[in-house]
């Protein structure tokens, strides 16, 4: 049974372990590059637990898939990146795209008015996300900048993440019997 909800601290070392068991291709998508073992443990013990958000797609307790939402550094922009791993068994389901949705809720729901995402340019299953989400695609230098407009929350955004929220968390209750 897959579920959904949001990554606490005490999920770090199996958001660590998710991102450590992607192979090489996966990391240069991931990180728009070449990546070592180190080099992912050092991003994942750097993630700031108290600004960043992230959500993860279970099957049981098995941590499938992820997507982050890192809002920028200065207040006034209201703007911040998401990125988004799916491990390959669990690809072409719409895994992903169920992600961004709920980044993007999280998004509005946090004052954040504009999401972007970095990829090289033949990432195409993030090409394709960002695409469907009506995102901007700009080329530039081998990479694709994509941008997406976030609106405003209303009571049935906020209502919306509260309750799926609570039904990831029964699910993980439930999953953790």
């Amino acid at each position: 049974m897959l579920y959904y909800r949001k990554l606490r601290s005490f999920d770090a070392a199996g958001f660590e372990a998710h991102l450590l068991k992607l192979d090489d291709a996966d990391r240069r998508a991931r990180f728009s590059g070449k990546v070592g073992d180190d080099v992912v443990r050092a991003y994942a013990a750097g993630i700031d637990w108290t600004t960043a958000c992230l959500l993860g797609c279970f099957d049981g307790q098995m941590l499938c898939a992820v997507a982050e939402l890192h809002a920028d550094s200065a207040l006034v922009s209201r703007g911040g990146e998401f990125a988004v791993t799916v491990a390959p068994a669990y690809r072409n389901r719409g895994i992903g795209s169920e992600l961004l949705r709920r980044t993007i809720l999280l998004a509005r729901n946090r004052m954040i008015g504009r999401l972007h995402m970095i990829c090289l340019i033949d990432n195409q299953p993030m090409r394709r996300m960002a695409d469907k989400f009506h995102g901007q695609l700009d080329f530039e230098d081998g990479q694709v900048w994509a941008k997406l407009a976030v609106p405003y929350p209303d009571p049935v955004s906020l209502f919306s993440e509260a309750f799926t929220e609570g039904m990831g968390l029964a699910a993980a209750m439930g999953a953790a019997r």
